[in-house]
């Protein structure tokens, strides 16, 4: 009986969180595949964040820590940081997956669907003064079920506390590239074949942003769960069945 390897999986966390963050689907992927789960510049080593200060810089990185090609699995930043590796590093990605992800967050008048410079600079200010109320009050818009928020807030944050807190450097850092990046010129440059998965309640990520990405990427398959912007949380099972129905 011959056995086939499986394919490696690297996980790219969002804003604000770490690995830790892919705890309650990690078990269930890791019977379809190899896992690689990654911590963004600065959010596991404190130093790690220095030289950080652009999108490249940061997918450059995370994809200098990954021997070989392998599927990318990306969710919010970790989406973009996932595509901008798919685009300047084709050879390292055999399939892209972006799980509430937006080319583009902060929105401009010539892009709605994305959230307000203003919030974006409200919330730049909150962090600055108060740094775990801005990050409990950003973990509980993860959820789209109001009576859902907290408990969610609680549980993402217990992954956090799990692997280390991030520091705050490397949060202020990082959110200045969220705000400033923007992928919609590269999208037509992403090779490997793209699955969606995007929560049809996201609060953060607007589901035209994740069209938009259907619409832009060659070769797309864009699919929903009843969510908001962490489906993998709240709907694990779900979630890992689209992940591993072309993976295994």
């Amino acid at each position: 009986m011959t056995c086939t390897a499986k394919q490696l999986l690297v996980l790219v966390h969002g804003w604000g969180v770490n690995r830790c963050v892919w705890r309650p689907v990690a078990d269930a992927l890791a019977k379809s595949f190899q896992l690689a789960t990654v911590d963004l510049p600065g959010y596991g080593d404190p130093s790690a964040h220095r030289g950080i200060d652009s999108l490249p810089a940061m997918a450059a990185a995370v994809a200098d820590s990954i021997a070989g090609p392998a599927v990318w699995m990306g969710w919010s930043l970790g989406g973009m940081v996932a595509m901008q590796v798919a685009v300047s590093r084709p050879s390292q990605v055999t399939r892209l997956l972006l799980v509430g992800s937006t080319a583009k967050f902060v929105a401009d008048r010539h892009w709605r669907h994305g959230v307000s410079a203003a919030d974006m600079d409200r919330f730049c200010r909150e962090l600055s003064i108060d740094y775990d109320a801005a990050l409990v009050r950003f973990l509980l818009l993860q959820s789209a079920e109001p009576g859902r928020g907290r408990q969610l807030a609680r549980e993402l944050g217990a992954a956090i506390a799990a692997c280390g807190a991030p520091g705050e450097r490397a949060l202020k850092r990082s959110l200045e590239i969220l705000k400033s990046s923007d992928l919609r010129p590269q999208l037509s440059r992403v090779s490997a074949p793209t699955e969606l998965i995007h929560g049809s309640f996201d609060r953060l990520v607007p589901t035209a942003a994740a069209q938009y990405l259907a619409d832009h990427i060659p070769n797309t398959r864009l699919s929903w769960l009843p969510s908001g912007h962490a489906p993998f949380v709240t709907h694990p099972r779900e979630f890992v069945r689209l992940v591993a129905r072309d993976g295994a």
